[in-house]
């Protein structure tokens, strides 16, 4: 096992994850890098079966059993921990801020050797998001520590790589910059395609997010265009305030809303634009999705989305919720400008994210 590497991930309902997961873990057995996956439940894993036959799957218990209290939930991660520590191997790779942050912490304590193993991909942007109090996530202070002390930490976009450079202090080595990225194989704009839907929201309704300022965007945009088609692929902890927001507003019967779906694909190359409200981003992987498949992307001008977005020359950007309405409203019009920021914007995510380049720079990363 030694000489294997560990991918672990959660979140499998996120159809993004799954495409980091299946391409990463089939790019290192084609690289002949041995490659484990560990995963914390099954569920959702819809994907798997586009895995490599060389991919070694591990569940070893699967937390859904336990439900979802925190007494379980802590004690699970403990004891993916000891799994980890009896595997031993050359290096554990983990996506998503709460359980590589656990996970950081339970080394720490009881095998600090084993951070030396560990390449983080940090995919928030961490000043602002472990600096929210509110949440309950890890402080600034703890993650600074834990960082420092990681074989390295990849900040996926280049406002991420500043902060954590600027703001908690963590420098090169183990701090490294790659890119996200998006499949673009079967993606780019089909000109001829009919994009039947105006405006999708894709994502988790939490306070990162901001919900109500999302319903206060929808209700400026239904004011200007009352007929157009919007649709929410969504839930989280804020769905009911954000619901609620909606009814208060009075439109929403004027939503089309769906549970969050693994591929989103289909929607995307339907719709003129994929909105964001966000405080923050690292880099979305949705927005790139969205660039690569002909969606315009809009939103406010925050560090992950200006990394990706240049404001009327790839999607929109915007410093207020007014004026994100109205641009968005004026987007929906107007064909011609629409059409050339898709273009645009599908042309920089071939260009610039390549998928085949980021995995092969992890792979070093993993192999060292």
């Amino acid at each position: 096992m030694g000489k294997r590497v560990i991918l672990l991930f959660s979140d499998l309902g996120l159809g993004g994850v799954q495409t980091k997961l299946i391409s990463l873990a089939n790019g290192l057995v084609r690289r002949h890098v041995p490659c484990v996956v560990l995963l914390q439940t099954k569920k959702g894993f819809s994907r798997a079966g586009e895995l490599d036959r060389r991919v070694q799957v591990i569940c070893p218990v699967d937390i859904e059993i336990f439900g979802k209290h925190p007494f379980w939930g802590w004690r699970f991660r403990a004891f993916i921990v000891m799994v980890l520590i009896f595997l031993q191997p050359r290096s554990i790779f983990v996506s998503l801020a709460p359980i590589s942050t656990s996970l950081l912490k339970i080394f720490n304590y009881i095998a600090p050797w084993m951070l030396k193993r560990v390449i983080v991909n940090e995919d928030t942007y961490p000043s602002l998001y472990y600096g929210d109090k509110h949440a309950g996530r890890a402080s600034i202070h703890d993650v600074k520590t834990w960082y420092s002390k990681a074989k390295a930490v990849i900040a996926v976009s280049k406002s991420t790589y500043d902060d954590l450079s600027k703001n908690l202090n963590i420098s090169s080595p183990p701090l490294v910059y790659i890119s996200n990225w998006v499949t673009t194989r079967h993606k780019f704009p089909n000109r001829t395609a009919k994009r039947t839907i105006d405006l999708v929201y894709a994502g988790r309704l939490a306070r990162q997010k901001q919900p109500g300022v999302l319903a206060g965007v929808l209700h400026g945009v239904l004011q200007k265009h009352p007929r157009a088609s919007i649709r929410i692929y969504a839930d989280g902890p804020m769905k009911g305030e954000f619901i609620r927001a909606l009814v208060r507003l009075g439109i929403a019967q004027k939503i089309e809303w769906y549970d969050p779906v693994v591929n989103i694909d289909h929607v995307l190359k339907r719709a003129k634009c994929l909105l964001f409200t966000s405080q923050f981003e690292g880099m979305p992987f949705v927005g790139l999705e969205a660039m690569a498949s002909g969606a315009v992307v809009a939103g406010f001008d925050v560090p992950g989305l200006r990394d990706i977005v240049e404001d009327n020359k790839t999607g929109i950007l915007a410093v207020s919720q007014e004026v994100l309405s109205s641009k968005v409203v004026t987007l929906l019009h107007d064909s011609r400008t629409r059409n050339r920021l898709a273009r645009n914007a599908a042309r920089r995510v071939r260009d610039e994210f390549s998928e085949k380049n980021r995995n092969r720079l992890i792979a070093i990363l993993l192999e060292q």
